[in-house]
């Protein structure tokens, strides 16, 4: 085959100068263009020398550093978490205390003021269906909501000495019964309340007559026949009562706060719907 010449007359191939390596397959070896390290020199290795020592002291300055840095947050998470795991031990022995005192309380002292507070609230229970008014078998709307909220305002107002006595559950007891009767006596199911039941019960008794009266009922609440007729009284007009019926209801609400469903059911309905 004839050699290729360029367009100078030269050759194409390349022929390696003296003293470069080439491969069998006639590459250059690019290690034999690599320059070797270059030697240090003698000033250079003293150097080093004389420094190997003060590095090695850096290096070793750093890492006790480090490793005091690291204990030092050990230490300081240790106290931390102390501190948090002695709280939560005092919160729960706090509250396991005062579970333990509710639970169980000292028996009232039968003083002269609680055997008192627990007759007068006797009477309550004794007229319980509504309640009943004054001595007879007649049931009023405005009185009873006045009671009621006055029975509420005293509870939010002496609590304390309500439970000291033993009492609390008792008067509790007594305003839901009477909130509850209120409830009945207007459609709680309504949007709009135009009409209320301000009274039952009644009866003249001046007229000499053989029916029933009322007034001059003197029977027990519960001795009276549930299905004995009662008149109903209903008013349509009587923004007085409503405005004391709807206090009743606001100070109720905030006496059993702690019964949200409740509470929440009697703010509606004094907020809402008593609207006359």
């Amino acid at each position: 085959m004839p050699e290729r010449t360029n367009m100078w007359g030269g050759s194409f191939e390349i022929i390696p100068n003296e003293g470069q390596a080439v491969t069998e397959d006639g590459d250059y070896d690019r290690a034999a263009y690599r320059s070797p390290t270059p030697p240090q020199s003698v000033d250079e290795v003293k150097q080093s020398w004389l420094l190997r020592p003060e590095r090695e002291k850096d290096q070793r300055r750093k890492k006790k550093f480090i490793q005091g840095k690291m204990i030092k947050s050990l230490v300081l998470y240790a106290v931390l978490a102390g501190l948090i795991i002695t709280l939560i031990i005092v919160l729960v022995v706090m509250a396991r205390r005062r579970h333990h005192h509710h639970h169980h309380r000292p028996p009232p002292t039968s003083d002269n003021y609680t055997v008192a507070l627990h007759q007068a609230l006797t009477f309550f229970n004794a007229q319980r269906c509504g309640y009943y008014d004054a001595r007879d078998a007649t049931k009023f709307a405005f009185p009873a909501s006045f009671s009621m909220t006055m029975l509420s305002w005293s509870v939010l107002e002496y609590s304390a000495k309500y439970e000291a006595t033993g009492e609390l559950d008792h008067i509790k007891d007594i305003i839901k019964w009477g909130t509850d009767y209120l409830l009945k006596t207007f459609n709680s199911s309504a949007k709009y309340v135009h009409m209320i039941a301000s009274q039952v019960g009644g009866g003249d008794p001046s007229l000499k007559t053989t029916n029933p009266h009322d007034l001059n009922c003197w029977m027990h609440p519960e001795d009276i026949a549930s299905n004995d007729p009662r008149e109903v009284y209903n008013c349509y007009e009587c923004p007085a009562l409503a405005g004391k019926m709807a206090a009743a209801l606001a100070s109720t609400s905030i006496v059993f706060k702690d019964s949200q469903d409740y509470s929440i059911m009697l703010g509606i309905f004094q907020e809402s719907k008593l609207l006359l």
